[in-house]
């Protein structure tokens, strides 16, 4: 099934820089092995930049952000931890793409903060861990904030982040599960909103592709006065299960408030094959425009587990 661009708004909007292929010896830190400070150690000056910082990292590596500004696009493709460096408060002003091509990687983002576009995407190898821990994204232009594309297996941990948008009628969360191999989203203590934005999309889209496994857990989070464009099929939290699509969503002690829709919407598209489990424990959906939960069978229900 043909999936509309509407979902994903990052498409045509962020454009990726021309990588150019070269030798870069091995950093050496001066305040010890595999801790890096940008921009202030003498293999990550800022006249190089940040990429070419974590270009240098060996796998495992930590970078320190000792600026309150980062005006460049960051790709990160290799196992690394970063956070501020004591005293700063880093704004990536350009975005960033955690996107492996190969092998499997552990990436940890801690306590940054984006003005736009976090687009985290599994386009090879397998196994790869990615945490964003107390991050805040807050795009001001026609884009997602963060969107996760899985095309192979691996896990993306979301915890104690903020996540919003004010404008555009994209998700402020946007997945898409392609991957045949397990993969695993976990949201755990968020706060996910559209700041009231006049036209905005669904809070948290799951869209499982045919053929995909996944499993999305949601404990703790709040999902805050979306939906407003209501347009297309959006809602708090959105649920598009296709094809032979295997998948499990559990949603614990969340709350979703003021959509100007529906609080949770589910389409069901599922073949012979495929299935759903979707599980709502000690939940709350409150002040739906709609419906509190919306279910649209396109298909066999059996196919579905409450």
């Amino acid at each position: 099934m043909a999936r509309s661009a509407r979902r994903l708004g990052f498409i045509g909007s962020l454009v990726l820089p021309m990588v150019y292929l070269v030798t870069i010896p091995s950093p050496v830190a001066a305040g010890g092995a595999g801790m890096w400070t940008y921009p202030s150690d003498a293999s990550c000056p800022a006249a190089d930049g940040l990429q070419s910082c974590i270009d240098g990292t060996n796998p495992g590596d930590t970078i320190q952000i000792a600026t309150n500004s980062v005006d460049e696009f960051a790709q990160v493709r290799t196992s690394l931890t970063m956070n501020p460096a004591t005293g700063f408060h880093p704004v990536f002003s350009q975005g960033m793409s955690v996107d492996p091509s190969t092998g499997s990687i552990n990436v940890t983002l801690t306590g940054l903060e984006f003005d736009y576009l976090l687009n985290v995407e599994f386009d090879g190898g397998s196994g790869h861990q990615v945490t964003l821990d107390g991050v805040k994204i807050h795009p001001s232009g026609g884009e997602n904030a963060l969107v996760f594309l899985a095309y192979n297996p691996g896990t993306l941990t979301v915890k104690n982040s903020t996540i919003s948008m004010n404008s555009s009628q994209f998700p402020v969360l946007a997945t898409d599960f392609l991957s045949t191999g397990a993969t695993k989203l976990v949201l755990i203590g968020d706060k996910i909103d559209a700041h009231g934005g006049s036209s905005t999309g669904t809070g948290v889209d799951l869209y499982f592709d045919s053929g995909s496994h996944a499993e999305v857990d949601i404990y703790n989070t709040s999902i805050w006065d979306v939906g407003t464009c209501r347009c297309g099929n959006a809602a708090g939290i959105g649920i598009e299960a296709n094809g032979t699509s295997q998948s499990v969503v559990n949603l614990v002690g969340d709350t979703v408030d003021k959509s100007k829709t529906s609080g949770l919407s589910l389409r069901n598209d599922l073949t012979a094959g495929g299935s759903l489990k979707l599980g709502i424990y000690n939940s709350i959906f409150a002040n739906a425009q709609d419906f509190g939960i919306a279910l649209e069978n396109a298909s066999d229900p059996s196919l579905l587990t409450f």
